[in-house]
This record gives C-alpha cells, structure tokens and sequence, in this order.
C-alpha cells in the first residue's frame, strides 16, 4: 500500500511539473473578477466592449449603454431599440446594432454622455414580431461591419412563412448575416438562419456564428 500511495504521488508530481511546461501560463489566463451591479440597474447585457482607458461599456435589451469603471456604473446612452451587439471606437465612441439600424453613437462634448448618433445603414425590414432580433457585431479588418438578424416566430399554423418570418420582399434578409461597408451600404452575406445570436472572426479571417434551435433548427449549432 505505502508503495502504492508513493507511485500515485509521484504521478501526480510528474503530471503538475508537465503542465507547467505547457503552453498556458497563470499570467496567461482569465481573471475572474466580481462585478457588484447597483439593484436600481438591469443589466440584461447583450453586448460589450472596452476603450482603451479600461472603461467597460454595456448595452442591455432594455436599451440602455451602460459604462463601468473604478467600480461605478454610469450612463452612456438610452432609448435605443434592444441593442444585442456593440462595438467600442476611442474613448466616448460606439457602435450598436439595435433591431431597425446600425447606429454611430459619439460624445462630442466630453460630458460623459453619447450626443450624437448618426444611423449607418437600416436597409433590412422587421415587423412587430418580439423574434426579430438584430445580433453582433463584428468588423473585419477593411472596416465592414457584420450583424446577423433573426427571424420571427410564431407558435402554430401556416405562420412559420411569410411575414412573420421576415422573408417576404417588404421584410428583407431575415435569417441573414448581413455585411454593411464603412460607406454604410449593407451586403448580403450569408442566408440559412434561425437566430443567430453570436458572431465573431477567428484570427483567420472567417466569420463564425451560433444559431439557436426552435421552428426548422432541431438543436443549436455553430
């Protein structure tokens, strides 16, 4: 037994020493840090991103752009139409894919806040339909920026079609990921999806996104 017990602790020595040769570090890795939100905020995060003086800024479904820093919330923006992707410019810039339009938000006047917001592009139809979100965002290195729109949804009947899925002519590139060039004119990209509520580039250069089951999709897939 005590023979025993010594090879099981020299096995597990030979395999901590292994892993300190490999090619993760401690100073490599994830922080995990807490983050206390005040009860009156409702994050409801559905995008992120930081300027480069470590400010972490938030949009939340309920519409808002939230920044965090030294452990303060702060308010950027409100009144947006459920932003589900951001994308962080210099200090006091971003960009929002909200349900109708990409949207350049700016604070001209340093006070803190976003007063200019100057629509990009809002070329892509939606309806009424709770289902019909707008995802992201990526950018490529040219500067194109890429979102993914939703379709509707509508439990029962002929209503898996038409206009409640977004695929009529009136409603267009529901189910898309759509490309929108730095001169605001938006690009079909790719068809085929349901909800695909995330996106991103590998270092390669292609373009990924994650899909979300329901209607013709039987489980989620990247």
């Amino acid at each position: 037994m005590r023979h025993l017990f010594q090879r099981r602790v020299l096995s597990c020595l030979a395999l901590a020493v292994s892993c300190l040769g490999g090619p993760t570090l401690a100073a490599q890795s994830y922080v995990v840090e807490t983050i206390q939100v005040p009860k009156n905020i409702r994050l409801e995060v559905g995008g992120m991103g930081y300027w480069d003086d470590g400010t972490l800024v938030l949009c939340t479904r309920r519409g808002e752009i939230w920044k965090y820093k030294d452990g303060a919330f702060r308010i950027f923006a409100f009144g947006l139409h459920e932003p589900l992707g951001l994308l962080t410019g210099k200090r006091g810039e971003a960009w929002v894919i909200q349900r109708g339009e990409l949207t350049h938000l700016m604070d001209t006047d340093a006070d803190g806040q976003a007063d200019r917001f100057d629509t990009i592009n809002q070329d892509w139809g939606y309806t009424g339909n709770y289902h019909q979100y707008a995802f992201g965002l990526e950018r490529d290195k040219q500067g194109n920026f890429y979102g993914a729109l939703g379709l509707g949804f509508y439990r029962g009947g002929d209503r898996f079609k038409g206009t409640w899925l977004g695929t009529q002519d009136d409603i267009k590139y529901r189910g898309w990921v759509i490309k929108i060039t730095p001169k605001g004119k938006l690009i079909p990209f790719a068809p085929g999806l349901r909800a695909p509520n995330g996106i991103t580039f590998n270092p390669a250069g292609d373009l990924f996104t994650t899909d979300n089951q329901g209607s013709y999709i039987a489980c989620g897939w990247m």
